[in-house]
């Protein structure tokens, strides 16, 4: 380990590798609207951010119930979503299989376990326990044969068969840590360093080793090079490689914590149904046609005629394209970005003076004249061009 972080290291670096089983930490994907509708309001897609359906719609597009029975408690004027009444369960109980209450409230239900450990007498978020690990995925061979696939896939650099390789170590190994495995990649010459690095994660996943304990401190990355890969990473990287191991020992790599997060409040423990707080007034989704841009129904239940959008937007015939029309330029549905957005001209075309922030006190007119934008041009023969013809 002498050699950390020296000058003549060469070796190429790659990507930390994930190695322990459990959901993978992921980054959250931001969708929008498709081409047969779009959303209107504060979020994107049918549910809002507690996981509620708007039922303001039906699965038709129509208006959904917004003035009949409530199916909650039958009265009417208001939706079984805005009913104050306590909600009154209808259906069969999937427990015992009974009807008159839900499994939350089945006497027959059995006691909880804990979702982490596997544990009855406590709740995942009060857990001080191990996780349960499922292994049973993982190919069963002896210690030997695990670490020739890791010096196999150490020597082709190939961090895909690495991490695979490590879990069938891990499954064969059941003491086995980070610690240790870094000291052994050591003493057998691996290209590849394990590095115990600081690195924020979100709330709802947690740090988890290879023996199933979570809330470890550090972050666990695989990387064929021990100096930090890029300059942002330096301040996170350990110092030498006695701190890098020190870390070890308390570090692991970001699995989903399994603990919910309150839509209403923000807090972990409980989800929006169960939360105590006030309940936050959200925006209703309003579903909008991007045929007719009306708000209430979709484009495939319109019905006006169908607008063809790849027809020409001069004539609105089919066949060519604006550039190409020979019917004279309309003018309709174009606003003036000039005369405060009236419809039926451009600005090339607006017969007001041209606004004089449009182009800036630089650009030509004085205060007493409405400035063109062509008044500070200067005739190219103003400038002195070299008789040379040379560059400049």
């Amino acid at each position: 380990m002498a050699d950390w972080g020296s000058e003549g290291d060469t070796s190429a670096w790659a990507a930390p590798v994930e190695v322990a089983t459990g959901r993978k930490y992921a980054e959250e994907w931001d969708g929008g609207p498709t081409d047969e509708f779009e959303s209107v309001g504060a979020n994107d897609g049918d549910f809002d951010t507690a996981g509620t359906k708007d039922d303001s719609f039906d699965r038709d597009g129509a208006e959904a119930n917004n003035f009949g029975t409530c199916y909650n408690c039958g009265q009417e004027g208001h939706n079984k979503v805005d009913c104050p009444n306590p909600r009154v369960f209808k259906g069969t109980c999937r427990i015992c299989e009974k009807e008159g209450h839900p499994a939350a409230l089945c006497p027959d239900k059995p006691a909880d376990k804990c979702r982490n450990c596997g544990e009855e007498g406590h709740k995942i978020a009060d857990c001080e326990g191990k996780r349960v690990l499922d292994l049973t995925g993982v190919a069963e061979k002896t210690p030997g044969e695990a670490w020739a696939e890791i010096a196999k896939a150490d020597k082709e650099r190939d961090l895909g068969d690495l991490r695979e390789a490590i879990q069938v170590l891990q499954k064969a190994d059941r003491d086995l840590t980070y610690h240790a495995l870094e000291l052994q990649f050591r003493e057998k010459g691996l290209k590849t360093n394990l590095i115990a690095y600081e690195k924020d994660i979100t709330d709802t996943f947690t740090l988890m080793d290879l023996d199933g304990k979570t809330g470890r401190q550090y972050h666990v990355g695989f990387y064929f090079s021990a100096k930090a890969p890029r300059g942002s990473l330096k301040d996170a990287w350990p110092e030498s490689p006695e701190q890098n191991l020190e870390r070890l020992q308390n570090a692991g790599i970001p699995v989903d914590s399994k603990i919910p997060k309150c839509g209403n409040c923000g807090e972990l423990g409980h989800i929006a149904k169960s939360c105590k707080d006030e309940k936050k007034e959200r925006e209703r989704i309003q579903i909008k046609c991007v045929n007719c841009g009306e708000v209430g129904h979709r484009a495939r239940d319109c019905t006006q005629q169908r607008v063809n959008r790849f027809a020409c937007r001069n004539c609105k015939q089919p066949g060519h394209n604006a550039k190409e029309c020979s019917e004279p330029r309309s003018a309709e549905g174009v606003t003036c970005k000039n005369c405060d957005g009236m419809v039926g001209h451009g600005r090339g075309r607006c017969p007001k003076p041209v606004k004089q922030e449009e182009f800036g006190d630089d650009f030509g007119g004085d205060d007493e004249t409405p400035a063109t934008g062509f008044d500070n041009v200067v005739a190219p023969e103003a400038f002195d061009v070299p008789d040379d013809g040379g560059n400049w």
